[in-house]
């Protein structure tokens, strides 16, 4: 029989088309959800909440670290990057949580902060190394992930 395709070749193009599919189905892009937005929250009546990534911070490129506000997504942080958003007055617990290819994937990190009125805080997340173990398998890295509140001026002179 002639044709363009064996039935072998046929079947195997199948099974491609079928797993890259379901692939895309089962996973959305780092951050693709829709992040929670208040609209009558505003710089009059809410704290502002200023969250960054320093662009030095090049471990976890392919990690997605959403941040949460009160368990509502806000955005993602990459590398130099920053999430803002406004959040009523009060204690608001904050947390980065990562993610890899839309699952969750380590410890979260979580700070608690009072919020004020017309008021802006600051907070900087970024990962260390807190030890290097090299051997005959290669090297491993070991350490974590911070969330602490810094100063207006650190926020000005982030890297």
């Amino acid at each position: 029989m002639d044709s363009l395709f064996s039935l072998g070749q046929h079947v195997f193009f199948k099974a491609i088309i079928v797993g890259v599919c379901a692939l895309a189905s089962g996973c959305t892009t780092p951050g693709s959800e829709e992040a929670y937005f208040e609209p009558s929250l505003n710089e009059s009546n809410a704290a502002r909440i200023v969250i960054y990534r320093p662009s030095s911070d090049w471990m976890g490129q392919a990690i997605d670290f959403r941040v949460m506000a009160d368990d509502k997504y806000v955005g993602s942080l990459d590398p130099g990057s920053y999430v803002s958003f406004f959040a009523q007055e009060g204690q608001r617990e904050i947390t980065v949580r990562p993610y890899w290819m839309n699952i969750p994937d380590g410890r979260p990190v979580s700070v608690m902060l009072h919020a004020e009125q017309k008021a802006t805080k600051y907070l900087r997340f970024a990962q260390y190394v807190s030890s290097v173990i090299t051997g005959p398998a290669g090297m491993q890295m070991q350490g974590g992930t911070k969330l602490q509140e810094v100063s207006k001026r650190d926020w000005e002179v982030r890297q």
